[in-house]
């Protein structure tokens, strides 16, 4: 079997980046690196198994396995053989200061009860690493390996070449990556496999030389100028070499052994969160069945991501499915489809942005911080269905969770607003980015901003779980959003103990005509089980508020209340309002409709109960 040792180069003038600059790319990132692997890897299969599908109808669905290896005694020696560690550890030595991550593999190679860490990770239904790096631009395994920073992938892709690489590399505590690919024989280049890798660290000077810490592992070449150049194996040596670093095998005739695999050495990556970051990322494509993983831990055992029982996901799903027209809202005060209004709601029409859905998570706390689970969060995704960002940015205290999906429109646009992590679309303008593209990411931003404002503005929050005193509008608003009542709470003394329910459920706009609403609906009051007394006299009003462009106006539209209950003491006073007496062991229902208003107004209901009186009974 052929025998490879780590090469580190000697530099030259023509050298202007250090050897470690690949790792230092998302560098002060807010993503870790098990969230940067999970995004990056899966990001460039995903782009490679969309290509390979326009040229191959019927393609095998993607499909990733981040594999896990432990190897230990004899089997740990051959793969320190095999991976020239040693070559890598007198390396290491030469350096004034050690540059490596601490408790990593090349401080106990002799060490047989230590194990060496390994992570394999693979991709089947893609098209490979195709064309010979000699071929530069046109060829997959150049930009993939040798390269970095190009964005010349097609305008529907996820990611951008280049910086993927990155991302393997920080998830090795030495920094050394090693790919071997299968793929299709091309008509400028009849190979079907190669393997190659590299170890980005810094350069090192010393005693007079210069040497590049950008280290390859394959076949070595010259060229008419005397450098030696990085040059992968091919087929069947790099199949030989392959099966000792312990790759599975591909079999390039076979479409559905295509592919690329990456050995990660000495993986800085826990499994079991790795597997909660391709939940949290990867999320819609995996409900969309657009890609399946694996994640296979060292003791054999594998795990399939989960979304639905990932409690950090799982609030985003109803509004997934909203948004991407598999279900419609039910309850507009619940849910909704907010980007119809983008362009409808003045009449007029405009560009195709995307689809944004809102949902209340009710079944959150309003208690804590800005970044509690009650702050509203969205998440921004494009064609590769990957989680761009969970966007916040409303101080509401409401728990909307929403889910916008960009258009194949303005796809593209988005992409170019991304920088290397993909992790968020800029709408600050740049020399390297066009009007259009930062113009349509403030837009989109805009719009959700303003969605979320609007909706939380117009439910109401439910009751906070803790022993805390609300606020007299606040209790009264608890029954707004459904028509059972939870356990109740107890509170502190200065609570109103008066229930306000919906018996019908929510009150939404009844159509009357083409152009025309109005408010028609029911709502119910009495007193608390949890009251010092048995009844109150109290003051019943309601409200219908208009809410212009996104703020609720003072404005009020015309509506009649009436009691509907025969048995009730209540009386009209002149200003419209209702005064009686409320009890516990009964309800008082009242009815109210408003007057008809244009169909674009968008307006909120508010019945209000003031007490005026002492409690009565016990």
């Amino acid at each position: 079997m052929k025998t490879l040792n780590w090469h580190f180069p000697l530099g030259s003038l023509a050298d202007s980046a250090d050897g470690s600059t690949m790792g230092k790319l998302f560098r002060g990132q807010a993503l870790s690196d098990t969230a940067l692997l999970a995004r990056e890897a899966i990001q460039n299969s995903s782009d490679a198994a969309r290509e390979f599908a326009k040229s191959h109808p019927g393609a095998p669905k993607l499909k990733v396995v981040f594999r896990f290896v432990h190897l230990f005694g004899e089997e740990k020696a051959r793969a320190v053989e095999a991976l020239d560690l040693r070559g890598l550890q007198a390396q290491r030595e030469k350096y004034p200061k050690d540059h490596l991550q601490p408790n990593n593999v090349l401080d106990d190679l002799d060490r047989p009860d230590i194990p060496l860490g390994l992570l394999y990770v693979e991709d089947y239904g893609t098209h490979g690493l195709y064309g010979s790096p000699f071929l530069y631009r046109k060829s997959h395994l150049f930009m993939a390996m040798y390269y970095i920073g190009s964005s010349d992938k097609a305008a529907d892709a996820g990611g951008s070449y280049g910086f993927g690489k990155s991302a393997l590399q920080r998830a090795s505590r030495i920094a050394s990556v090693v790919a071997h690919t299968a793929f299709e024989p091309q008509e400028d280049d009849p190979v079907a496999s190669r393997l190659i890798g590299f170890t980005w660290w810094p350069d090192l000077q010393q005693d007079g030389e210069f040497v590049r810490g950008r280290a390859s592992f394959g076949d070595l070449r010259s060229e008419g100028s005397g450098s030696v150049l990085p040059y992968p194996l091919e087929d069947s040596v790099a199949a030989e070499v392959a099966e000792a670093l312990g790759f599975r095998a591909r079999n390039p005739e076979d479409p559905a052994d295509l592919g690329t695999s990456f050995l990660i050495v000495d993986p800085a990556i826990d499994p079991k969160t790795l597997v909660q970051e391709v939940e949290n990322w990867w999320w819609p494509a995996l409900e969309e069945h657009k890609l399946d993983v694996e994640i296979v831990l060292a003791t054999g055992e594998t795990i399939v991501p989960r979304p639905q029982l990932n409690p950090d996901v799982a609030p985003f799903l109803r509004a997934f499915a909203i948004a991407n027209g598999l279900d419609s809202p039910s309850d507009p005060n619940r849910e909704r489809l907010a980007s119809d209004e983008w362009r409808n709601r003045n009449g007029v029409g405009g560009r195709n942005l995307g689809k944004l859905a809102l949902v209340l998570n009710d079944s959150e706390s309003i208690e804590g911080g800005d970044e509690s689970p009650t702050t509203p969060k969205v998440a921004l995704m494009r064609g590769p269905r990957m989680i761009v960002q969970y966007w916040s940015g409303s101080r509401s205290r409401v728990p909307l969770r929403g889910v916008f999906i960009a258009s194949e429109e303005i796809d593209s646009l988005l992409r170019e607003t991304e920088p290397s992590s993909h992790d968020r679309w800029t709408d600050n303008s740049a020399g390297d980015l066009s009007q259009e593209a930062t113009e349509t990411a403030r837009s989109v931003l805009t719009k959700i901003r303003d969605s979320v404002k609007r909706m939380a503005s117009e439910i109401t929050p439910p009751p906070p779980r803790t022993d805390k005193a609300l606020g007299h509008f606040s209790r009264l608003m608890q029954g707004f959003l459904g028509d059972k009542r939870g356990p109740q709470t107890p509170v502190n003394v200065g609570g109103e103990r008066i229930e306000l329910s919906f018996p019908d459920g929510r009150p939404a706009p009844e159509v009357l005509n083409d152009s025309e609403v109005r408010i028609s609906s029911t709502f119910a009051v009495r007193v608390a089980a949890d009251a010092p007394g048995d009844s109150c006299e109290v003051k019943v009003a309601c409200h219908l508020f208009i809410h212009e462009d996104e703020n609720q106006s003072q404005n009020k539209w015309p509506v009649e209340v009436k009691v509907i209950d025969s048995h009730s003491e209540f009386s009209a006073e002149e200003d419209g309002t209702w005064r009686g007496h409320i009890f516990k062991d009964r309800l008082v229902h009242f009815e109210v409709i408003s007057d008809a208003y244009p169909n674009l107004w968008t307006t909120s209901l508010q019945p209000s109960v003031t007490r005026i009186g002492d409690w009565r009974g016990q």
